[in-house]
């Protein structure tokens, strides 16, 4: 028991700067007496403790141990002297077994307890980034939820992408697109030799997916290879390529996107399934 009671006093805290200084007016100063460095009894380390934790504020002395100048007033220690003492305190205790023991026994707990807490808060933030992430892909969905690509029209530098567009509904998908239809209509720029998508979005969602119903009049003029997909996000947008992937592999039968979502279907008959990761899109492939 003597170790662990030796580890409790090194938790113990020093008396406060009043009582010492009470203690320093009432009772005469004590020379302090110096321990030798490297000594291994047990009596020996208690008597170093008890010097340090008792040693009035206004001692003068000098520790042996890394020649520690001790504060020559009250007023002048601080919590880094006694860090120190603590230190030391605690390097002693730990070169014997028992102290060692004792020790671990009261930290030990202290550290399990505080992991534990730990382990807890880290779980509650990683929800709530979590969260987090998931409000804001769904307020980029919704800012693209009115906003087409469209990729394989000829570059005209007579046309404008707006009347492109408009000529495009017009000829092949059988709609009829009036120009208040459109709200931004604009060209990106692509490489040499490629044609330039043009993305564009129009006032209402309802013209969006009326486009979207249409499109497959496209297949009667696959040899334009023109080609209308959903404005994605870029996490949606590694989704769906991967998708896609799976259905050049015949992995599964279909994949396409509605309103920023990507679904698919594993067999003809099967039942449309809405994939939100890529993990999702693996178990189910």
């Amino acid at each position: 028991m003597s170790g662990l009671k030796r580890a409790r006093d090194f938790l113990t805290p020093t008396k406060n700067k009043a009582n010492k200084r009470s203690n320093a007016k009432n009772t005469p100063p004590k020379h302090p007496t110096k321990t030798k460095i490297g000594t291994k009894t047990s009596s020996s380390r208690t008597t170093f403790i008890t010097k340090i934790a008792e040693r009035p504020s206004t001692s003068k002395s000098t520790s042996d141990i890394n020649n520690l100048n001790l504060s020559k007033t009250a007023d002048m220690e601080d919590s880094s002297s006694f860090m120190e003492q603590f230190k030391r305190a605690f390097i002693s205790t730990m070169r014997d077994e028992e102290g060692k023991a004792a020790f671990t026994d009261i930290i030990q707990p202290l550290v399990e307890e505080n992991i534990g807490k730990l382990n807890k808060i880290i779980e509650n933030q990683q929800t709530k980034i979590e969260t987090l992430e998931t409000e804001l892909e769904l307020l980029k969905m919704k800012d693209r939820n009115k906003t087409l690509i469209i990729s394989g029209i000829n570059d005209d530098n007579n046309t404008t992408p707006e009347d492109q567009v408009i000529q495009l509904c017009r000829d092949k998908l059988k709609i009829n697109l009036h120009p208040m239809d459109i709200d931004d209509v604009f060209k990106l720029k692509q490489k040499r030799g490629k044609t330039s998508p043009i993305i564009v979005t129009f006032t209402t969602k309802r013209k969006k997916i009326e486009i979207m119903k249409t499109k497959k009049n496209l297949r009667n003029y696959a040899k334009e290879q023109i080609y209308i997909n959903e404005s994605l996000t870029p996490n949606k947008a590694v989704l769906f390529a991967n998708a896609r992937t799976l259905v050049k592999n015949k992995a599964i039968t279909s994949a396409w996107t509605r309103d920023g979502h990507v679904f698919i279907k594993k067999t003809p008959t099967d039942t449309p399934c809405l994939v939100n990761s890529i993990d999702k899109l693996n178990k189910l492939k």
